[in-house]
Protein backbone atom coordinates (compact mmCIF):
# COMPACT_ATOMS: atom_id res chain seq x y z
CA UNK A 1 0.00 0.00 0.00
CA UNK A 2 1.39 3.39 -0.64
CA UNK A 3 0.82 5.16 2.38
CA UNK A 4 2.50 8.34 4.34
CA UNK A 5 5.05 7.06 7.38
CA UNK A 6 2.80 8.08 9.90
CA UNK A 7 -0.26 6.62 11.96
CA UNK A 8 0.65 3.73 10.18
CA UNK A 9 -0.34 1.56 13.26
CA UNK A 10 -3.93 3.49 12.96
CA UNK A 11 -3.54 2.23 9.40
CA UNK A 12 -3.33 -1.11 10.15
CA UNK A 13 -6.46 -1.34 12.39
CA UNK A 14 -8.66 0.70 10.48
CA UNK A 15 -7.39 -0.71 7.08
CA UNK A 16 -8.30 -4.01 8.76
CA UNK A 17 -11.79 -3.28 10.32
CA UNK A 18 -13.28 -1.61 7.15
CA UNK A 19 -11.65 -4.50 4.69
CA UNK A 20 -13.41 -6.85 7.14
CA UNK A 21 -10.19 -8.56 7.56
CA UNK A 22 -11.25 -8.36 11.85
CA UNK A 23 -14.86 -8.09 13.28
CA UNK A 24 -13.03 -5.78 16.28
CA UNK A 25 -9.98 -4.99 17.96
CA UNK A 26 -9.31 -7.94 19.73
CA UNK A 27 -8.61 -10.21 16.69
CA UNK A 28 -5.39 -8.23 16.08
CA UNK A 29 -2.92 -9.89 18.92
CA UNK A 30 0.29 -7.72 17.65
CA UNK A 31 1.30 -5.13 15.27
CA UNK A 32 4.60 -4.32 14.29
CA UNK A 33 6.13 -1.30 12.25
CA UNK A 34 9.33 -2.29 10.63
CA UNK A 35 11.57 -0.16 8.64
CA UNK A 36 12.70 -1.85 5.32
CA UNK A 37 14.54 -0.96 2.15
CA UNK A 38 12.29 1.96 0.37
CA UNK A 39 9.57 1.84 3.26
CA UNK A 40 7.95 0.44 6.16
CA UNK A 41 6.67 -2.93 6.71
CA UNK A 42 3.73 -3.23 9.02
CA UNK A 43 3.38 -7.03 10.58
CA UNK A 44 -0.19 -7.60 11.70
CA UNK A 45 -0.86 -10.96 14.18
CA UNK A 46 -4.47 -12.02 13.76
CA UNK A 47 -6.79 -13.54 15.85
CA UNK A 48 -6.75 -17.64 13.99
CA UNK A 49 -11.14 -16.88 13.53
CA UNK A 50 -9.73 -14.01 11.75
CA UNK A 51 -6.97 -15.53 9.37
CA UNK A 52 -10.08 -18.25 9.02
CA UNK A 53 -12.12 -15.57 7.32
CA UNK A 54 -9.33 -14.16 5.56
CA UNK A 55 -8.05 -17.20 3.77
CA UNK A 56 -11.89 -18.12 2.76
CA UNK A 57 -12.06 -15.38 0.82
CA UNK A 58 -11.87 -16.11 -3.30
CA UNK A 59 -9.44 -15.33 -5.40
CA UNK A 60 -8.15 -11.54 -4.86
CA UNK A 61 -8.29 -11.43 -0.63
CA UNK A 62 -7.74 -7.54 -0.19
CA UNK A 63 -8.55 -5.08 -2.84
CA UNK A 64 -5.53 -2.11 -3.15
CA UNK A 65 -7.81 0.86 -3.68
CA UNK A 66 -7.72 3.33 -6.46
CA UNK A 67 -10.50 5.48 -7.74
CA UNK A 68 -14.06 3.87 -6.60
CA UNK A 69 -12.68 0.90 -4.95
CA UNK A 70 -14.09 -1.34 -7.20
CA UNK A 71 -11.90 -0.84 -10.52
CA UNK A 72 -9.20 -3.59 -9.72
CA UNK A 73 -11.03 -5.76 -7.64
CA UNK A 74 -13.08 -8.63 -7.20
CA UNK A 75 -16.24 -7.09 -7.71
CA UNK A 76 -18.69 -9.16 -5.76
CA UNK A 77 -16.09 -8.95 -2.35
CA UNK A 78 -16.56 -5.47 -2.53
CA UNK A 79 -20.33 -4.93 -3.32
CA UNK A 80 -21.50 -8.16 -1.31
CA UNK A 81 -19.53 -7.37 2.23
CA UNK A 82 -21.45 -7.27 5.19
CA UNK A 83 -22.36 -3.76 7.12
CA UNK A 84 -22.91 -2.13 9.81
CA UNK A 85 -26.37 -0.32 10.32
CA UNK A 86 -26.23 3.49 11.17
CA UNK A 87 -28.83 5.45 12.06
CA UNK A 88 -28.96 8.29 10.18
CA UNK A 89 -27.63 11.80 11.23
CA UNK A 90 -27.30 15.15 9.30
CA UNK A 91 -24.84 17.99 11.49
CA UNK A 92 -26.27 21.45 11.43
CA UNK A 93 -24.83 23.27 8.90
CA UNK A 94 -23.24 25.45 11.12
CA UNK A 95 -20.75 22.97 12.65
CA UNK A 96 -20.08 21.61 9.33
CA UNK A 97 -19.03 25.45 8.46
CA UNK A 98 -16.90 25.70 11.66
CA UNK A 99 -15.16 22.54 10.86
CA UNK A 100 -14.61 23.35 7.73
CA UNK A 101 -13.53 26.67 9.02
CA UNK A 102 -10.52 25.51 11.09
CA UNK A 103 -9.63 22.17 8.89
CA UNK A 104 -6.42 23.86 7.70
CA UNK A 105 -4.86 24.50 10.82
CA UNK A 106 -5.32 20.79 12.20
CA UNK A 107 -3.67 19.57 9.18
CA UNK A 108 -0.02 19.86 10.24
CA UNK A 109 1.23 17.74 7.68
CA UNK A 110 -0.60 19.51 4.76
CA UNK A 111 1.14 22.74 5.71
CA UNK A 112 4.25 21.94 4.36
CA UNK A 113 3.35 19.27 1.42
CA UNK A 114 0.07 21.06 0.33
CA UNK A 115 -1.20 17.59 -1.18
CA UNK A 116 -2.31 16.09 1.59
CA UNK A 117 -5.95 14.37 2.17
CA UNK A 118 -7.62 14.76 5.68
CA UNK A 119 -9.90 13.09 7.35
CA UNK A 120 -11.73 14.36 10.87
CA UNK A 121 -13.77 13.53 13.59
CA UNK A 122 -15.62 16.30 14.75
CA UNK A 123 -17.88 16.82 17.59
CA UNK A 124 -21.80 17.98 16.91
CA UNK A 125 -21.09 21.37 17.13
CA UNK A 126 -17.83 21.26 14.56
CA UNK A 127 -14.97 21.45 16.91
CA UNK A 128 -12.12 18.57 15.11
CA UNK A 129 -11.11 15.85 17.67
CA UNK A 130 -9.01 14.07 16.06
CA UNK A 131 -7.34 13.94 12.32
CA UNK A 132 -5.52 12.13 10.30
CA UNK A 133 -3.77 12.88 6.88
CA UNK A 134 -2.35 10.68 4.21
CA UNK A 135 -1.69 11.13 0.14
CA UNK A 136 -4.96 9.10 -0.43
CA UNK A 137 -8.17 9.78 0.16
CA UNK A 138 -9.17 6.50 1.65
CA UNK A 139 -5.83 5.77 3.95
CA UNK A 140 -6.75 9.28 5.71
CA UNK A 141 -10.43 7.62 6.91
CA UNK A 142 -8.57 4.24 7.80
CA UNK A 143 -6.09 6.14 10.21
CA UNK A 144 -8.98 7.69 11.35
CA UNK A 145 -11.26 4.89 11.81
CA UNK A 146 -8.05 2.91 13.16
CA UNK A 147 -7.38 5.88 15.79
CA UNK A 148 -11.15 5.82 17.00
CA UNK A 149 -11.08 2.17 17.41
CA UNK A 150 -7.62 2.08 19.84
CA UNK A 151 -8.82 4.95 21.62
CA UNK A 152 -12.87 3.97 22.07
CA UNK A 153 -13.86 7.02 19.74
CA UNK A 154 -17.59 7.47 19.88
CA UNK A 155 -18.55 7.51 16.34
CA UNK A 156 -22.30 8.02 17.31
CA UNK A 157 -21.48 11.60 18.60
CA UNK A 158 -20.35 13.60 15.87
CA UNK A 159 -19.61 13.31 12.01
CA UNK A 160 -16.52 12.98 10.09
CA UNK A 161 -15.03 15.66 7.58
CA UNK A 162 -13.09 14.65 4.58
CA UNK A 163 -11.13 16.37 2.28
CA UNK A 164 -12.30 14.61 -1.20
CA UNK A 165 -15.36 13.52 -2.69
CA UNK A 166 -17.44 10.86 -1.09
CA UNK A 167 -17.02 7.58 -3.60
CA UNK A 168 -18.93 4.07 -2.38
CA UNK A 169 -16.27 3.06 -1.03
CA UNK A 170 -15.45 5.77 1.49
CA UNK A 171 -19.01 5.65 2.60
CA UNK A 172 -18.44 1.54 2.88
CA UNK A 173 -15.27 2.09 5.05
CA UNK A 174 -17.16 4.84 7.32
CA UNK A 175 -20.65 2.33 7.66
CA UNK A 176 -17.85 -0.43 8.33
Amino acid sequence: MMVTPHNVVDFAFGFSMTEGIIKNTSEIKNVSILPIPGGLKADLRISADALRTVLARSRRPIAGRTSCGICGSDMNSVVTRVQNTVQPYTPDLSAIRSALACLREHQTLNAGIGMLHAAAWCSTNGNITSIREDVGRHNALDKLIGHGLQTSLDFTDGFCLITSRCSYEMASKAIA
